[in-house]
Parts: structure tokens; sequence; C-alpha cells
């Protein structure tokens, strides 16, 4: 049975108090910043498809799919939301069949292998005049430093990496990317060696795209890319 993400959002314990917090920012930036008209949605790391569902009704989409690359996931999400068309996509490798209004890809980023390929099916999957809303955690800086000291899993997830904690930690104080961390490989269970600011220099050197708004809340950066015919501008800005 694929694990319920939705708890981390529907569970009132304290300890899923930041999940809650993201979950009320993604509402707010999607209501913001979606296209007057939105004739389809798409999802891309859509889980078992809570998220897909609660935002497809909150921006009114015609037509709403989900991405993910799980199919125990896909088929419960299918099961629970019939009326969103669910389809298996693995974002190391694959385009999506058709462009959308409004993409979302929420908490998933960072357990990709090919990050570049990632972001480029995100990007191609955006019509023109459409929006794409993009959620990663922050892994780096105080808030990287509050987590691994708070986290429990830490030997098991420094493993998965194959590297020392006292080299990862010596990266993370001194700024340097915790991406170098990574081996390749498909996909990621663990946060630890993800760094945003692969994404930050991954969307400044595209064109054709705009960049309006990037913002850190709480333990989220966010993004909000355009569709556009001038460069790309990357700005830390309120949103």
């Amino acid at each position: 049975m694929p694990l319920d993400h939705s708890l981390t959002y529907t569970d009132g314990r304290l300890r899923n108090l930041t999940h809650r917090m993201r979950l009320r920012h993604i509402a707010r930036l999607a209501k913001k910043h979606v296209p007057s008209h939105v004739a389809n949605y798409a999802d891309f790391g859509c889980s078992n498809g809570y998220l897909t569902n609660l935002l497809a009704g909150l921006i009114g989409a015609r037509q709403s799919y989900g991405f993910d690359s799980n199919t125990d996931n896909l088929k419960a999400a299918q099961a629970a939301y019939p009326t969103i068309n669910f389809q298996k996509l693995d974002l190391n490798k694959h385009q999506a069949d058709l462009p959308f209004d409004f993409v979302t890809c929420l908490e998933t980023l960072e357990h990709v292998g090919n990050l570049d390929n990632a972001l480029q099916v995100l990007l191609n999957s955006v019509k023109p005049g459409g929006t794409l809303l993009i959620a990663v955690p922050i892994e780096i800086g105080l808030v990287g430093l509050g987590k691994i000291i708070a986290k429990r899993s830490l030997g098991r997830e420094l493993k998965e990496l194959g590297i020392l904690p006292k080299d990862y930690l010596l990266a993370l104080l001194r700024g340097r990317r915790l991406s170098q961390f990574r081996p390749g490989k498909e996909r990621y269970a663990t946060h630890l060696g993800f760094d945003y600011r692969d994404i930050d220099d991954f969307l400044c050197s595209r064109k054709n795209k705009v960049l309006t708004k990037a913002i850190n809340k709480s333990t989220t950066r966010f993004y909000v890319v355009r569709h556009s015919d001038v460069n790309l501008f990357l700005t830390d800005a309120k949103i």
C-alpha cells in the first residue's frame, strides 16, 4: 500500500505544522498567480492525488492531470479522484504529451536524479501565457542545519549517499553546494544533498521563460515561472 502523503497536511499534530503552513502558501500562490482561464492543469509528482484534487478545485480547472512515477500512487489517486486523469511519467526521462495552462510540481524535485531534465520537462509543459508553481524544501543554510540536528534518520540517509557526517556538515556550514554529495541515480529517498541553488542556476540559464518570483517561506522555497518571450530573470521578492 502506498504511503499516504496527504496525512502530513490533514493530521493536526504539531509535528506537521510546517506541512500545513506550506499548504496554505501553496493555495495562496495558486489563487494569486493562476491564469484567468485554465482549460487544463497538471500536477507533476502527484503522489496519491490529494493536492492535485485540492488545487484543481481551487483554480477551477476544466481538465486536470496528475503525473507520478509510482504505479501504486497512481492507482490510489485514480480510485480516490476518478474525474482527474492520472498517468505514469518519470521526470528523469519523459515529456508530457501536451502543454498546460497551469502546472505544479510540489515537494518532488528533491527526489529526482536528473534535475536538469525534470526542470526542462516542467518548462516544456507550460503553455504560452501559462504559469508554473514549484515548491522545494530548503536544505541549506541555517534551515538545513536545523533539519540535520533534528533528523532522527540522519545515519541511514547519509548511508544512502555514501558520505561521512563531518564532510556533509562542513559543506553545509561553509555554504558549499550540497549536490556534490549526490551520486548519479534515478531517484533519492533522502532530501540530503538537495540544493535549490541548482534550480536557480538552471532557470537563469534558460531563455523564453521568465521567473517572476522566488521566495523562501519557513522551510520551503517557492518559484512562480511564467512563459514569456524575454530572457529569464530571477528575483527574490514577496509573492
